[in-house]
Order: C-alpha cells, then sequence, then structure tokens
C-alpha cells in the first residue's frame, strides 16, 4: 500500500507514460513524470472523508499546475497584480502622510516656551541636536555593515568546517540562554529572577533535547549545511541582495517611526487616550503596515535567494542572480504581497489581542486577560504556520512564475506526494541561522558602541551625555547587526527549502551533476522510513 514504490527514482512508471492519463486517473496524479496514488498518501489516510475529498482536490490541482507550466519559462505575467498595485498605493499614501505629519512640527516647537532655549538664529532645530542624531545614525550603520561581514565570514565558515558550525550552532543557544537566565538571578530583584529561572528552564530543556533527542539529526544536518554554504559562497552578490534588503528594511522601520511620531506630536490635544491602553485604530493601521512592508522586503530577498539556488540544480545557462530578482522584483511581486499581507493582518491582530490583555491585566480583569491570552496564543500560531508555508509556495513562484494560490497548491502537491516531510522534520539548520544571526547582532553591537564613544567627543555642543548615547549607539548597532546579518542568514533557510523543492522534481541531478551522493542517498531513506513506518 505503500506510496514509496511508485515514486522512488523510478521515473515514469506504468500507465503514466500514456496519452490517456496525461494528468492521473482516479485515483493517481503525476507529479514530475511519475505516478502516484493519492488514496494512499500517510498524511490523508486518517482524515475526516470531507476533508481527505478537499485535500486530494488541491493536490490534483497542484499537480495539473506542475505538469502543464514548464520550469523558468521565458515569459512571465504578472500574477496577482492588483496586490502590487495595492501595495504601491500604500508605499504613496505612506510617504505623503509622513510630509504631512512632519510639516510645521519646527514652527510649533519653536512657539513652546520651553524648546526656546533650544533655539538658533534661524529658528530651527539646533545642530547639537542634529549631531547626536548623526552619531546614532553612524552607529547603525556600522553596525549594519560589521553584521554584514560577520556573516558572510560564518557562511565561509559553514563551507570550511560545517561539522563545528552545526555543533556549535545546537550547543551554543541553550549554554547562552542558561548563562543569561543566571545573570538575571544573579541580580536578586523578584521579577528579573523570575524571568532568568524560566530563561534557564528552557535552556536546559532544549541542551537535552540536543544531547538526546536531536543528535541523530546532527550528521544530516551538517551535509545540508555544507551544501548550502557551497553554492552561496559560489554566488557571493547574493550578499549584496541581503545588504539593500537590510537598508530597506531600515529605511521602512525609520519612515513609519518617524511619521506615527510627527502626527502623535501634532495632534496630540485632538487625540487623546479614549481606548484605555487598548491600540488604537492609527496604531493598527501602522502595525499593519509595518509588518506588511518589512514582509515584503524580507520576502523579496528570500524568492531571489531560492531562484538562485533553484537555477544553480537545474543547471540554467546565463546568470542566476539577476534574473532569479528580477522576477521577485516584477512578475511575482504581486504574489509577494498578497502572501505577506494575509502574515501581516494576523501579526497585526495579534498586536491588537495583545494591548487588549495588557489593558485587562491592568485592571485586574483575570477572566479577560486569560481569554485575550490563549486567543494571542492561538493567532500566533496561525501566523507562525502561514509564513512558514508561504517560504515555500515563493520556492515555486521562482521556479514556475505561477500565482500565489497556483503555487501553494503546488507546493501542497509537491511536498504530500513526495514524503518531504520526514526530510523537513531531521533539519535542524534553524540553529546554525538563530546562531549567525546573533553573532551578526552582538559584533554590530560592539562596533555601534565603538562609533558612537568615537565621535561623540567631536561634538562640543551635543545635547545628550556621552553615556546617554553610547547606549543608545549599542542599540543601534545591534538592531543593525541583527537586521544586516539576519538577511544574510536567511540565504541558508532559503537555499535549503529550494533545493529540496527541486530535489524532489529531478531527484538524481543531486548526484549526477552536483556529485552530491551521500546526501542524495540520505534524502532516499528517510523518504523511505517515513512512508513505511
Amino acid at each position: 500500500c505503500s506510496v514509496w514504490p511508485r515514486f522512488d527514482l523510478l521515473g515514469p512508471v506504468g500507465p503514466s507514460t500514456n496519452q490517456t492519463m496525461e494528468y492521473g486517473s482516479a485515483r493517481n496524479v503525476l507529479i514530475s513524470g511519475k505516478e502516484v496514488d493519492i488514496q494512499n498518501l500517510k498524511e490523508l489516510r486518517d482524515l475526516p472523508e470531507k476533508q481527505k475529498k478537499g485535500r486530494e482536490k488541491e493536490i490534483r490541482s497542484g499537480a495539473e499546475f506542475l505538469q502543464t507550466v514548464p520550469r523558468f519559462p521565458s515569459r512571465r505575467g504578472c500574477k496577482d497584480l492588483p496586490w502590487a498595485v495595492l501595495f504601491m498605493l500604500t508605499v504613496a499614501a505612506l510617504v505623503a502622510f509622513v510630509i504631512y505629519s512632519v510639516v510645521g512640527i519646527n514652527t510649533e516647537l519653536n512657539e513652546d516656551e520651553d524648546f526656546k532655549h533650544w533655539k538658533t538664529h534661524d529658528g530651527k532645530i539646533p545642530p547639537d541636536v542634529w549631531s547626536d542624531a548623526i552619531t546614532l545614525n553612524l552607529a547603525c550603520v556600522a553596525g549594519s555593515v560589521a553584521g554584514l561581514i560577520m556573516a558572510f565570514f560564518w557562511i565561509m565558515a559553514a563551507k570550511a568546517c560545517p561539522s563545528p558550525v552545526v555543533y556549535i550552532s545546537l550547543y551554543a543557544i541553550p549554554v547562552l540562554s542558561i548563562l543569561g537566565g543566571g545573570a538575571m538571578v544573579c541580580t536578586g530583584q523578584t521579577g528579573m529572577m523570575i524571568a532568568g529561572a524560566i530563561l534557564m528552564l528552557a535552556g536546559m530543556c532544549q541542551l537535552g533535547c540536543v544531547m538526546c533527542c536531536w543528535a541523530q539529526y546532527i550528521p544530516f544536518t551538517i551535509e545540508v549545511v555544507g551544501m548550502v554554504a557551497n553554492v552561496s559562497n559560489e554566488n557571493p552578490c547574493m550578499v549584496a541582495v541581503s545588504a539593500m534588503g537590510g537598508f530597506f528594511s531600515a529605511a521602512w522601520v525609520i519612515l513609519l517611526t518617524v511619521g506615527f511620531a510627527a502626527f502623535t506630536i501634532k495632534h496630540s490635544e485632538d487625540t487623546p487616550d479614549k481606548n484605555k491602553g487598548v491600540m488604537s485604530p492609527l496604531e493598527f493601521c501602522f502595525c499593519l503596515v509595518l509588518y506588511w512592508g518589512s514582509g515584503v522586503i524580507h520576502n523579496v530577498c528570500h524568492m531571489a535567494y531560492a531562484g538562485v539556488f533553484s537555477r544553480w540544480y537545474f543547471s540554467t545557462d546565463g546568470p542566476l542572480l539577476f534574473p532569479s530578482l528580477r522576477v521577485a522584483l516584477t512578475t511575482s511581486f504581486g504574489s509577494i504581497c498578497f502572501g505577506t499581507f494575509v502574515v501581516a493582518a494576523i501579526n497585526a491582530v495579534q498586536m491588537l489581542v495583545r494591548s487588549v490583555r495588557i489593558a485587562a491585566q491592568e485592571d485586574g480583569n483575570v477572566v479577560g486577560c486569560v481569554v485575550a491570552l490563549i486567543l494571542e496564543c492561538i493567532i500566533d500560531a496561525i501566523g507562525d504556520m502561514l509564513e512558514y508555508f508561504n517560504a515555500w509556495v515563493y520556492v515555486q513562484c521562482a521556479i514556475r512564475g505561477g500565482s500565489f494560490c497556483e503555487s501553494a497548491r503546488a507546493t501542497c502537491a509537491m511536498i504530500s506526494c513526495n514524503g518531504l516531510k520526514a526530510i523537513i522534520g531531521d533539519l535542524l539548520i534553524d540553529s546554525v541561522v538563530t546562531l549567525g544571526t546573533l553573532l551578526s547582532g552582538l559584533v554590530g553591537l560592539g562596533v555601534g558602541a565603538a562609533v558612537a564613544w568615537g565621535t561623540k567627543g567631536e561634538f562640543q555642543h551635543a545635547a545628550l551625555s556621552r553615556e546617554v548615547v553610547i547606549v543608545i549607539g549599542v542599540i543601534s548597532g545591534l538592531l543593525g547587526g541583527l537586521l544586516a546579518g539576519g538577511g544574510v542568514m536567511t540565504i541558508f533557510s532559503s537555499g535549503t527549502k529550494a533545493i529540496l523543492m527541486c530535489w524532489a522534481e529531478e531527484p538524481n541531478r543531486l548526484h549526477e551533476e552536483h556529485e552530491f551522493e551521500d546526501l542524495h542517498t540520505e534524502f532516499n531513506a528517510k523518504i523511505q522510513d517515513y512512508n513505511y513506518s
């Protein structure tokens, strides 16, 4: 009854080559030239009949899309175009909103008696305020550059010695959690002690999982990390995409923050707090647009990376990065905007529920606080699942250029019919990504502090003290390093997803053209164990 004998590297079998079975029979579907009995799929066996029929329909539709649409078509139509237009209109409206909010702020402040002693002869914000702003921006930029460099060296280290990188990543994170929790407990403050104890407990649980439960998956993860790092080093220009993504992400956050703060200052008397701590409509829109824009920038980079790895796997002619980035910014941009908007809306609703929970907690409403907390956890889980699935969908968008819904069905068919869950569940690559991002943030923190300390003395009339500027510089450098380093580390997760999706479509290329024989054998063994379990 197993599906495995029908699609394990055997190519087209039996009736799959007949013209009468172009897309499959009543029981079977064709996935990449291989016939699969969907009624015997392991993940569909225990579903209720109604839900099972719905999943079968989605898988059939996805399989038909995979069979009819070629990989990397020469001409791609713009998919989900209304969502791209809506996003661009949102950007234009945001710029207009910021301009409207900022205009007149200086004049209003100059009329304030407490502000008059700050004024210069031209009645504008004094140079000493700008000097602090310049210092902190330099700290953020320096931290971003340092984070990029650290992340690039982390990828090079993963290529040169993947085994130490994986082991350090798996053990360093729980150990750091335990040490950080211990430091918080030593402060003696009740709140810090409770938080530190929880952090230590989480670190010990994760360390136990690494030593007892995940040890068998470490050699497999080492092989995957080595392969992805090897491809990444062959295409170093992807780091430039990460740098641009980090720059636009920071610019998006700054633009929104400036606009929101300026609007609040300008209309502080007209907009009193009538919501008793609950998020206002303006704050909800702020969160929605913040998540949407940041997510779009992140997913454009992710789709570009996925396109590079996919074109490498299928050995396409010509450059790898430029065509992949062009697809992400043009024909598939609407699909990115659509999928990201759904996740952004869920995250914004989660923030709304969180504000309700905090308000209930401050009012002493225990029942309301518990209900809001449960809703917050449910919404958070839904958002995480959608965000994770969308990352796989964007790989299909990069390869075939379908709409978001078409690519989602194709992704569902590919994962369900090829047993990719067995491989995905055994990968521990997120630990490598997390530690690389953390190291980039720490390096950015140090560089940001050094820049803030070094440049502060050049300004004789600075508004803030040296200590305050250094603290804010540390925070700015940390954020810059995390944003830049996290963007580079996304290459690991994007590359892994792209190669797995491509391998499911044409497995033999991995060992015949790219000479990863051991990894190819490991993939097959895991899928076979999954289907026979």
